[in-house]
């Protein structure tokens, strides 16, 4: 850490020209009293290497505006569609300056990652996420008032999506600093989570509005509606012994806990209180994207592993089993193999490539698996996986298999262990 520091220290001192006098603007927020070198001169210094951007921030209070923060936005810090970092030592040295400042003059610090429109907005908003992650982890070092960090993808872009030069402008991390904490809850609530809110219901309702066009103008449409409404998909049948979907007890969802960080409070739609309480109630993902990371940044036994289970006298093996440490994202496409009649050393006799959806509790992680393969009965599987170390062998907490019959939905329970 010391090391750091010092190479933060020296890449800030062959940067900075002569001083520049006076300081930004109103408050506590804008004095020289942290790493001797006042904002507006860290400002200026990395102005045009990070492509600056610096605001005065108000809020609306019966009808007048009261000066309440600052907002420097950074436009030029990451690759295209990833974390990594350009000019890292710049990057690196402004933010922990300016979180040194805030923590001498005791203001509050946020960050805020946004993404343009282009591609996918459930992969920008998850961007966004892990970009605001990386700064509020180098702005936290020096120790500043900074609990919160908060991503909003594409929801909220600045500027015009429709020309280059606008999208790059929003692809952006936002430093937000206030004299109190309750100022910056007051300000993010009036400019961020209001302006956020009517954007998603707009889109919700833009989909809804879609999705009935869709279901008026063909009939096959009318099963995929926004209801769930499951058409009868039992191609490949086996069956798992399970019980009527809706009369059997689903406890995962009571077991999955909310959120919790030590560093920071992070913003997420959803947490457990939203998370369906069936997989089949839940909507499929996006393709899962397979990356290799190192062993110490997965969760532990979530490193690309096998998890195995017999149901009703059939095999049931999900793998490889990936998810991130740091943000609890799935990082390995798994393949579902089913052993109808299982028997030592069998082939399997189905094979469901699959993409997956996690959710992150206090204690455990929700792994749901959807086949690709829509047609099959095979519907999906909901497995619940401890954090933390396991007993020999280690076997997940909780799991169900949905399948579909020709008389409805069935579930069974799947309680597999790390192969």
């Amino acid at each position: 850490m010391l090391s750091m520091k010092r190479s933060i220290v020296l890449a800030l001192f062959s940067i900075l020209s002569v001083g520049c006098a006076g300081t930004p603007g109103e408050g506590e927020a804008s004095k020289n009293t942290g790493s001797s070198y006042s904002n507006e001169q860290i400002f200026f210094a990395y102005q045009n290497t990070l492509d600056l951007k610096q605001e005065k921030l108000y809020v609306e209070e019966n009808g007048t505006k009261r000066f309440v923060g600052t907002r420097t936005t950074a436009h030029s810090i990451f690759k295209p569609s990833s974390t990594d970092l350009k000019n890292k030592d710049s990057v690196q040295s402004f933010f922990y300056h300016r979180g040194l400042n805030a923590r001498s003059a005791t203001t509050w610090l946020t960050v805020v990652g946004h993404t343009d429109s282009s591609g996918n907005s459930e992969t920008n908003f998850k961007l966004s996420k892990k970009r605001a992650f990386e700064i509020a982890s180098l702005t936290i070092q020096a120790g500043p008032n900074l609990k919160h960090y908060y991503q909003f993808g594409d929801y909220l872009p600045a500027y015009p999506n429709n020309t280059k030069q606008g999208r790059a402008k929003n692809r952006r991390i936002e430093l937000l600093e206030f004299n109190s904490e309750d100022d910056l809850n007051l300000y993010m609530n009036q400019y961020y989570f209001a302006p956020f809110d009517t954007e998603l219901a707009a889109r919700k309702k833009q989909v809804e509005k879609q999705d009935a066009a869709k279901a008026s103008s063909s009939k096959s449409s009318e099963d995929k509606n926004l209801n769930k409404k499951v058409k009868r998909r039992t191609g490949q049948f086996i069956n798992f012994a399970g019980t009527p979907f809706g009369s059997s007890s689903n406890d995962i969802i009571a077991v999955l806990q909310p959120l919790q960080k030590s560093s920071f409070n992070i913003f997420k739609k959803a947490v457990a209180a939203d998370v369906s309480n069936a997989c089949l109630n839940d909507t499929p993902p996006s393709e899962t994207k397979d990356i290799i990371l190192k062993t110490s940044e997965y969760y532990p036994l979530m490193n690309r592993t096998s998890w195995w289970a017999i149901v009703n006298g059939h095999g049931v093996l999900v793998t490889p089993v990936g998810v991130a440490k740091d943000d609890a994202e799935p990082v390995s496409s798994p393949t579902i193999y089913v052993y109808k009649d299982y028997q030592p050393d069998a082939k399997p006799t189905h094979k469901y490539p699959a993409d997956v959806v996690v959710y992150e509790g206090k204690d455990h992680l929700l792994y749901r698996v959807f086949p690709r393969d829509i047609s099959q009965s095979m519907q999906c599987i909901d497995i619940l996986l401890s954090k933390k170390a396991m007993a020999q062998p280690p076997q997940a907490t909780r799991g169900k298999i949905y399948y579909d019959t020709k008389t409805g939905i069935r579930v069974a329970n799947y309680l597999p262990i790390k192969g």
